[in-house]
């Protein structure tokens, strides 16, 4: 069993707990299959759901740049480049707006997924008064 100690970056309690929990499913004997879906993916979704919202608005953004040299009429990059050269702001900040609420509701989408799958990670825990 490897334990690993990152000294100064991130909670050491969860280390221990990881470590504790394998250490138990080792003492009862639990297969690979069980031990991947029951404890091992269960706390690796608190990291993927982290990379979910950072990529989908990262995507966004690497969609539209690539629209403004690679796509001939259609998508949101072109029509912010044409109407550029057209000198027609409302219509480039419309779309600005439109990519803006496009990210923004991804993110929420992918938050509002986190919520329901990490309800028990402390980062996701409404705090109790």
């Amino acid at each position: 069993m490897t334990i690993g100690i990152a000294i100064g970056s991130g909670p050491y309690w969860a280390l221990c707990a990881m470590v504790w929990l394998s250490a138990w499913a080792l003492v009862y004997a639990a297969s690979h299959a069980v031990t991947l879906r029951k404890l091992r993916l269960p706390a690796a979704m608190p990291f993927v759901f982290n990379g979910l919202k950072i990529n989908t608005t990262l995507a966004l953004i690497g969609a539209i740049v690539a629209e403004f040299f690679g796509t001939p009429i259609v998508g949101l990059g072109f029509r912010i480049n044409a109407e550029v050269g057209r000198m027609n702001i409302d219509m480039v900040w419309a779309a600005i707006t439109v990519a803006a609420l496009t990210g923004t509701a991804l993110y929420g989408a992918v938050a509002l997924i986190e919520r329901r799958v990490d309800f028990w990670h402390p980062s996701v825990r409404r705090r109790e008064r």
